[in-house]
Order: C-alpha cells, then structure tokens, then sequence
C-alpha cells in the first residue's frame, strides 16, 4: 500500500515529468501540432495577475493515497468535494479556532466575518481571502472533469500555466496525452496508466496468494489424516 508521502511525491514527479517532457519533445513536434487548436478542456488560461502562494492545489491532499483512488468508488466526489469546499472549510475552522482559543476571539470572529461578507461576499474573511488566492487554479464548471485522474491533472495543468511559459509547456504536454493516451493532460494519461499498472500488481499476487493458499489446506489435510 502506497503511503502519503510516497503518493505526494509520486505527484510532484508527474509535475515536473511534464515540463522536462516537453523539452525533450518540442523538437519533434511540428509547428502546426502547436498551433493547432486544443479542446476546450484542456484550455484553461490564468485570470488576473493574483500571486500563488504557498496555498496548496488541494488541501489535505496528503490524507488521499494513490491506491484508494483504485479501491474507493467515490474517490473522484472526494476531491471534488474537497476542490470546491476547501475555502469555505477552512474558513469554518478558522472562526472556530479563534472563538474557542482567542481571548475576544468571538469579538474578532464577528469582525472578520463582517468584513468577509462586504469584500468578498462570503461568510469567513479567510474563505474569501483564499478564494481569490486559489482562482488561478479554479475550473469553469461547463468544463469541470468527471475522473479523479483528469481532476488531477487539470489541477497540476493550471498549476503549471502560473510559471512563465506554462502554457507552451501544457500545449506540449497536452497534445502528448491525446497522441499516447487520448486524454485532456499528460498527467491524466500518466495517473490512469500507473493506476492500472499497480492494479494488474495486485490481481497477480492475489492469484499467486491463492495456489498457495489452497495447497497448504490440501497439506494440513493430508497430515491430519
């Protein structure tokens, strides 16, 4: 079973796998390949000039392992649970934390809320601060993906069109995954193909375990009798 750190590191790779991908395949990608227009799933341009900070593309993304995305049915509404209510959650957590912990913390939690409604129409300060923070990162609903893979990968596609030049490097990427494995991203081609990998792993050790299994029951038959 894959554990958290290895699932957040496996995702960072898939990352930086696309930008040193589509160096290594820029010169052999012709022109009208690059021109060419791209779905509108998979164009998704950065709005406003809003600074990423250290605001994760999914919070609690370290408490989802890679091998539940394969065993868990709803996996893909854990995500987009947590994708489009992360905001609001912390925000709640936020003004729990100051009513219970901070001296006028009640007092201040009023303020921040009044505040949070008249700038940004939202019911926390902290929701709406990190609404505006995270809309770089947010997916037009008409365009919003239907698979945990494809969520994923749209995500570290918008996370990776904020660098300079982003968007030649998912232009590049992007007509990679259509090309080898018809998908919107690079990293959703990469994540469906890992997932079926470590799932045909474990059917063959299970068929494996199996035999097995049943020649030492045969065995402790035979020796009782």
């Amino acid at each position: 079973m894959l554990n958290k750190t290895t699932t957040l590191v496996l995702l960072a790779s898939l990352t930086a796998a696309q930008g040193i991908f589509a160096s290594d395949v820029t010169k052999d990608l012709t022109s009208d390949a690059l021109s060419s227009p791209r779905p509108s799933s998979s164009t998704m341009l950065v709005e406003g000039d809003e600074v990423l900070t250290s605001v994760g593309v999914f919070a609690n993304l370290d408490d989802i392992q890679l091998d539940e995305l394969v065993q868990v049915p709803d996996s893909f509404e854990i995500l987009k649970n947590c994708d489009q209510n992360v905001n609001k959650n912390a925000g709640k957590r936020v003004k729990e934390f100051f009513e219970e912990k901070v001296p006028g913390g009640k007092m201040l939690a009023r303020f921040a809320g009044f505040i949070g409604q008249k700038a940004f129409g939202t019911e926390t300060f902290t929701e709406g601060a990190l609404d505006s923070i995270r809309k770089p990162l947010k997916i037009d609903p008409k365009d919003y993906p239907t698979t945990s893979e494809a969520l994923i990968g749209k995500k570290i596609q918008l996370l990776i069109n904020l660098i300079p030049g982003g968007e030649k490097i998912t232009a590049v990427t992007g007509k990679a995954g259509q090309v080898f494995f018809k998908t919107d991203t690079l990293t959703e081609g990469l994540l469906k193909a890992l997932i079926k990998y470590f799932s045909k792993k474990s059917q063959e050790s299970e068929a494996k375990i199996e035999p097995s299994t049943e020649k030492a029951v045969e065995a402790d038959k035979s020796g009782s009798n």
